[in-house]
């Protein structure tokens, strides 16, 4: 998967990207690429998806102990400013 545009991550840069989720409480591994643009925050994952026909989207995953992989797994799926908007009311 090729490294996303600031277009496609909403006028981000990927290390503005990286911080506002570290910043936002998510566990951001430093090879992001490498783990297929997932982070983990509480007992939940997210997948980074800007690549979907939908546009930039996010998908959170059942708890960690209930997970079994990403088709079998999504608990949640959406767009990338509703969850901007989400997080920033819960700050």
């Amino acid at each position: 998967m090729k490294r996303p545009t600031r277009e496609q991550l909403e006028g981000y840069s990927l290390s503005e990207f990286k911080l506002l989720l570290k910043r936002l409480g998510h566990k951001v591994p430093r090879n992001l690429s490498h783990t297929a643009y997932v982070t983990e925050k509480g007992v939940h994952y997210f997948r980074w998806r800007w690549w979907s026909d939908e546009g930039f989207v996010i998908d959170r995953s059942v708890p960690e102990w209930d997970f079994d992989r990403w088709a079998n797994s999504v608990d949640e799926t959406f767009p990338f400013r509703s969850f901007l908007t989400r997080e920033e009311s819960e700050q």
